[in-house]
């Protein structure tokens, strides 16, 4: 039997967390409304509409209460589709799935359109990833997949970065690789956001403005195996806090306001530099922070629990 759940949506999410909106249908096709107000309860082709308004869309009980955001119903189909329709549930605005078939196109599986491009060279595309699915490989100093000038969650913008990974070749003692990125070196500064490993197997996420960073920081990684990772930032409570395989390792506080800068989100490298080597996989990213509760649930989907 299918799964329910109830999202926990920032104000402007789409209820139900369809994050596919219009192509629900032929992306998600299990994903829909539990009690959409037909009768007939869940359909594998319905699309999700926002309830907000009160009317036909998709409420708490089908009948689209104000403000109201409907259960999810999780996909009970192969593990693959039951762990993205997890993350749909939970609204993220980007998502990339790393399971490409092309360099030319990075698919970013929300309507926010975000799609990136690989580079031509240092990239492995189909390679084994999470609950039978394919990831990416970064094996080089060129390696890496450039999004836009976008998602630089200025001031104290709440946000969380969700991936799997698989480091497969470290840094030299004392360099850091990029994982992750939306970074900038002004005349000021490192201004932005980055998640690192070192030579440890480490992590590190921070948060920067003007080269001051607020960090949080990991023990050494298990290498033979996929890694799920989580950052959360709570700007209401400036809270920096990082998750390994669902349990919170690290938390900080963070007062820095973040700038808006020019840099590119980049995923496996700094932005053209310190290119990450190793494997990664199911990339989201959220403008709220998820709750424990949502992280456990994405890291045992992600096991195929």
């Amino acid at each position: 039997m299918a799964a329910t759940r109830t999202p926990g949506l920032a104000p402007h999410a789409l209820a139900c967390a369809c994050v596919l909106a219009a192509a629900c249908t032929t992306e998600f096709p299990d994903l829909v409304p539990a009690g959409s107000g037909n009768g007939s309860g869940a359909s594998s082709s319905a699309s999700v509409s926002s309830g907000g308004s009160g009317g036909g869309g998709a409420g708490a009980t089908g009948g689209g209460g104000a403000g109201g955001s409907a259960p999810c119903v999780v996909a009970d189909g192969g593990a693959g589709q039951r762990y993205q329709t997890t993350v749909a549930c939970d609204g993220p605005i980007a998502y990339w799935r790393m399971d490409d078939e092309t360099l030319a196109k990075a698919a970013d599986q929300t309507p926010s359109g975000l799609d990136g491009v690989y580079t031509q060279t240092d990239v492995v595309l189909g390679v084994d990833g999470i609950v039978e699915g394919k990831s990416v490989r970064f094996q080089g100093d060129e390696g890496e997949m450039a999004v836009a000038d976008v998602l630089d969650f200025t001031g104290q913008a709440s946000f969380s970065i969700e991936l799997w990974m698989k480091p497969e070749v470290l840094p030299a003692v004392g360099s850091t690789l990029g994982v992750l990125a939306k970074q900038v070196q002004d005349g000021d500064g490192d201004q932005g956001y980055w998640l690192t490993i070192d030579a440890d197997a480490r992590l590190r996420f921070s948060r920067l403005r003007d080269d001051i960073q607020d960090a949080v920081t990991s023990g050494a990684l298990d290498l033979e195996v996929f890694t799920h990772v989580v950052v959360t930032f709570d700007g209401d409570a400036s809270r920096l806090r990082l998750y390994l395989d669902g349990m919170e390792v690290d938390e900080k506080e963070s007062l820095q306001s973040l700038s808006d800068n020019p840099g590119v989100l980049t995923v496996g490298s700094f932005g053209g530099w310190g290119a990450y080597r190793g494997l990664v996989d199911e990339v989201a990213i959220y403008d709220r922070p998820l709750s424990h509760l949502e992280i456990v649930t994405h890291n045992d989907a992600g096991l195929g629990r």
